[in-house]
């Protein structure tokens, strides 16, 4: 598999360029249905904006590193990013069912036709979860086998996506939804049981 490092890079001003032993690779999504965090990441703040992830994987499993992951960015927002390599995959997360004209709508007001392929289970107040594809679920295992190997990182998997109290001190693969309850991602529709597979 090939990692994509021109198309989408990030500017030295959107992470920080301090190296730290890394302990975790922590997994998110973005909330939206393409590439589109991108621009949003490189305009906020004047461009000073650094809650950004070192890579990308789209729904077609491409792999996007928008900076060294020898660095690190905001992308929890503690003191555990220093040590965290982040990977954030393009999914929508939670839609809102509208029975009446059988559709659904995302939390920016998009719809979705009644196909969408949708796991219906309620956590953290939501009951609908756009699944994640399986073209980036099998290129996540790539680039999280090969960031193991090179950061000696250990391949063992958190197992769940709830709030831990202990995450920061976890040494594996996590989710952003670990680290809070208020986290939505990564979303129920996402088969932890895929990474034990490492």
């Amino acid at each position: 598999m090939k990692i994509d490092t021109e198309t989408y890079q990030l500017p030295k001003t959107n992470y920080y360029q301090e190296i730290y032993p890394k302990t975790q690779i922590v997994i998110g999504h973005n909330g939206r249905k393409d590439m589109r965090h991108y621009e949003g990441w490189k305009r906020r703040n004047n461009g000073m904006n650094k809650k950004t992830s070192s890579y990308t994987i789209d729904k077609e499993g491409n792999i996007y590193e928008h900076f060294d992951p020898k660095y690190y960015s905001d992308f929890i927002g503690v003191e555990q990013d220093k040590s965290n390599i982040s990977i954030t995959l393009v999914n929508v997360g939670w839609l809102k069912l509208d029975p009446i004209n059988n559709i659904y709508t995302d939390w920016l007001g998009h719809v979705y036709s009644k196909k969408t392929s949708v796991l219906e289970k309620t956590w953290r107040d939501r009951s609908y979860w756009v699944k994640y594809t399986e073209e980036q679920i099998d290129s996540l295992k790539y680039l999280v086998d090969k960031l193991c190997d090179q950061f000696e990182i250990p391949k063992e998997c958190i197992g769940n996506n709830v709030y831990n109290e202990n995450v920061d001190i976890y040494k594996g693969i996590t989710f952003r939804s670990n680290y809070s309850q208020e986290i939505r991602d990564i979303s129920p529709a996402f088969e932890v049981d895929l990474l034990n597979e490492l």
